[in-house]
């Protein structure tokens, strides 16, 4: 049997519920059987890889579900599950396969890692975005990503690498490496995670919902200001569920988090039974990011039959057909406005609706399989 070594550092360190990180999670849990998996992280002390527990493995896909849990509670829990002390370190050989399916800035695990290339091994990387480098506009409060290139030229030098979407990998090949690139795979993303389940349209359905983290770049300030200057379709409603950043919340978001509009609403701690059932009531989705890596949400909705209101430019629908989406240009209050003008019209959003079943989506067990063969 084929083994690949899986290389999960960064999600056993740092057990938070990112996009990437829940990447990670459905990899894992969707891993198939007849390709052995050993999840295993980078022990600086050790400089080695070491195997950890299963019943560590099964907390981290667990806590993802978890949102209620604070960070250090689930680093305790970890700490608790896996004991260095009791783990087997990995001697890898020539032809060993390891696979890293996060993003990370750790120096010396990049440094482990170029050493092992070097010997032979065959390591292969799954690549979620490189928003860092082209956009560091997103995060104001790194001052540079310049001290974080080692993982860039780990990027380089791995014997194979994935990307999430097309336009990820078209930045590698067009802005970062600046040439076509061998040995490539672009998986997309599993659309079917929440167990949302197949969604029919009702006039009675009157939720627009917004999913994703509250932070300047996903916007839900905007869409807040387009929704409640609405002059229209007065019996919508507005969902927004996203956690709240560490680092607190943006001024420019004050408005929507502090709002007592009885036509809008806040979630910030739901997990994935508490968004299926949101679901049951939506009406259409909402995600007018400006900047994103993928953007999984409008995929789910779309897996569920439910339609989108979505940028024109996201990674995800690169390529793809406009089936059950209405793709805005600019993104603005005045764009978004009138999508959900279309979208409180019972007969056009009824026809967006018998369009979003046809929109190809996959799922995480096609994108795990993939994963293992090709790693």
């Amino acid at each position: 049997m084929k083994t690949v070594f899986l290389d999960i550092t960064e999600l056993r360190g740092n057990p938070v519920r990112t996009g990437i990180q829940r990447m990670v999670r459905q990899l894992l849990k969707a891993w198939p059987t007849d390709v052995e998996a050993v999840p295993v992280v980078y022990d600086s002390v050790r400089e080695a890889l070491r195997i950890i527990s299963q019943e560590t493995v099964e907390f981290l896909i667990e806590s993802g579900d978890t949102p209620s849990m604070p960070l250090r509670d689930a680093v305790d829990q970890v700490n608790f599950l896996d004991d260095p002390a009791r783990s087997p370190t990995v001697t890898l050989r020539e032809g060993d396969k390891v696979h890293i399916p996060e993003l990370f800035f750790d120096e010396k695990r990049t440094v482990f890692h170029r050493k092992a290339i070097a010997s032979g091994v065959d390591l292969s990387v799954w690549i979620p975005d490189f928003i860092p480098w082209l956009r560091p506009e997103c995060f104001p409060r790194i001052p540079s990503f310049h001290p974080y290139m080692h993982y860039l030229w780990l990027v380089f030098e791995a014997r194979k690498r994935a990307f999430i979407s097309a336009a990820v990998r078209d930045d590698f090949e067009c802005r970062i490496y600046r040439r076509p690139s061998q040995g490539t795979i672009v998986t997309d993303l599993g659309a079917d995670a929440i167990n949302i389940g197949q969604q029919t349209f009702n006039a009675d359905r009157k939720d627009l919902i917004f999913l994703g983290t509250l932070e300047p770049r996903k916007a839900q300030h905007v869409v807040y200001n387009a929704f409640i200057g609405r002059t229209r379709h007065p019996d919508l409603r507005l969902t927004f569920i996203g956690a709240i950043p560490e680092h607190g919340i943006p001024a420019d978001f004050m408005p929507l988090v502090k709002s007592k509009r009885p036509d809008v609403r806040l979630l910030t701690e739901a997990n994935d039974s508490d968004v299926a059932e949101i679901f049951k009531g939506a009406r259409a989705t909402v995600y007018t990011s400006q900047v994103e890596g993928y953007g999984l949400p409008p995929m789910e909705s779309l897996y569920a039959g439910v339609p989108v209101i979505v940028r024109d430019n996201l990674p995800a629908l690169v390529g793809k057909p406009d089936f059950g989406q209405l793709r805005l240009g600019r993104g603005d209050e005045e764009d978004i406005r009138s999508a959900i003008d279309i979208i409180g019209d019972d007969q056009r959003c009824a026809a967006l609706w018998e369009d979003a079943r046809r929109f190809p989506s996959r799922t995480w067990q096609a994108v795990a399989r993939q994963i293992a063969d090709w790693a």
